[in-house]
């Protein structure tokens, strides 16, 4: 017989479990945690660009007496003819490169994959026309648009010079619903981008069943102002504008936007 303690090997079925399970939890935290902190990354990148871009549309300005880009559907823009905030001519695209290292700095990270997979959603309408891996609010003529549709409840004027209003937005992440080219398309939901050629969300005019789809997705828009001032703007901070001006008495509810 020997004398004193023993001491005990190993551990216990129930302390493993609970080993296992601690391991487990910590590894849920930390791969949902991943996805979340890269997004962050690419918001903070946007503001970097969209920073590059005002850039841009500054040095043009500079040029041209202080105006801005003249955005258009296309490059010849005639009387009457719709305006899709999405698209600016050929022409805007080009104005801006001039001071960008490349094509890519007009794009936000989230969207260039999905732009330059076909041009079907890069140059959706025609040829001379573009979509920007942004909105670009700059030179569009006879804003405010009407803002007569649900859920639209933001008025926005069109930057035409440098010198108008500072506050007034010029770039701003893609966040919106279109009917005309049966798309929704958030930049930055909350874990990356969220886009969606859908026409089931457009038949019977459900523009507004698509809205509050959009809404409840987006996690809130990058966007500059007129005098530079670069920020993230939040879901509960985010309202709806038109992002299109119609022919008379074509259907109102063609595009809306949220910043």
């Amino acid at each position: 017989m020997t004398g004193g303690r023993q001491v005990r090997q190993g551990f216990s079925l129930l302390e493993l479990l609970i080993v296992i399970a601690i391991i487990g939890l910590l590894a849920l935290l930390t791969a949902s945690a991943v996805p979340l902190a890269k997004e962050r990354a690419r918001r903070t990148y946007c503001l970097s660009q969209l920073r590059q871009l005002h850039l841009a549309a500054s040095l043009y300005a500079a040029d041209y007496r202080d105006f801005l880009p003249g955005a258009g559907e296309s490059n010849a823009l005639g009387s009457g003819r719709n305006i899709y905030l999405p698209l600016v001519s050929t022409n805007v695209r080009n104005a801006l490169l001039q001071s960008l290292p490349n094509q890519r700095s007009l794009d936000c990270p989230n969207l260039h994959a999905l732009l330059s997979r076909s041009n079907d959603w890069r140059q959706p309408l025609s040829t001379r026309s573009v979509q920007l891996g942004y909105l670009y609010l700059g030179g569009r003529p006879e804003t405010p648009w009407s803002n007569s549709i649900a859920p639209v409840t933001g008025n926005w004027v069109s930057p035409q010079r440098l010198t108008d209003a500072p506050a007034d937005v010029l770039f701003a992440d893609h966040a919106y619903v279109a009917a005309c080219t049966s798309r929704i398309v958030l930049a930055h939901a909350r874990t990356g981008p969220w886009a969606k050629h859908a026409p089931e969300h457009f038949q019977q005019a459900r523009e507004i069943q698509a809205a509050a789809q959009a809404l409840r997705r987006v996690a809130g828009v990058n966007l500059v102002r007129v005098d530079g001032a670069a920020q993230w703007r939040a879901r509960p901070d985010l309202r709806w504008h038109r992002a299109a001006r119609e022919n008379p008495g074509s259907d109102n509810a063609t595009c809306m936007a949220l910043w």
